[in-house]
């Protein structure tokens, strides 16, 4: 196993037989030096939960460890949301996909609606849940995120028209 600094990112998730630590890595390491691809983004759909987990606890890491200032410095900053108990409806919601392209999916329609229905509270819980997956997000997902951001920052009412 590579030895890595004490509080280097890549110790976030240890050696393993259900995943290849070393390819979640490179492959996190190789998404800064180039713009997305159809490959980096079938490469992350045909990950087994685990590689999932793990690749996400990386990319986390790795955001704690560096940010995303050079991409996220423009955005706004969403204000810390008051201590809440989870909503009723969020409890009641139908599972959400196993595969992580539909539960992204899934959570960005999630996303839209509450915007469309002013339920910004849901709106600012749920948009860490699909930001942590920004390094696979599309252009067009990621502006809309950026959308949701400014919108609910600015208190700007949402109109899709």
């Amino acid at each position: 196993m590579t030895e890595y600094p004490k509080d280097d990112w890549r110790n976030v998730v240890p050696k393993s037989d259900i995943y290849d630590r070393d390819a979640l890595i490179a492959f996190r390491e190789a998404l800064e030096t180039h713009e997305q691809t159809s490959e980096d983004m079938a490469f992350v759909m045909s990950m087994s939960d685990a590689e999932v987990n793990a690749y996400c606890k990386l990319c986390e890491a790795w955001t704690k460890q560096f940010g995303e200032q050079e991409k996220l410095e423009s955005l706004p900053k969403v204000e810390s949301l008051p201590e809440v108990e989870s909503p009723p409806e969020v409890e009641s919601l139908p599972e959400e996909p196993k595969n992580l392209k539909e539960r992204i999916q899934h959570r960005l329609d999630r996303l839209e609606t509450y915007m469309k229905d002013n339920n910004r509270i849901q709106a600012k819980l749920l948009e860490p849940e699909i930001s942590k997956f920004w390094s696979v997000l599309s252009e067009a997902d990621k502006d809309f995120i950026q959308g949701v951001r400014i919108a609910l920052e600015d208190d700007l009412e949402w109109n899709t028209k």
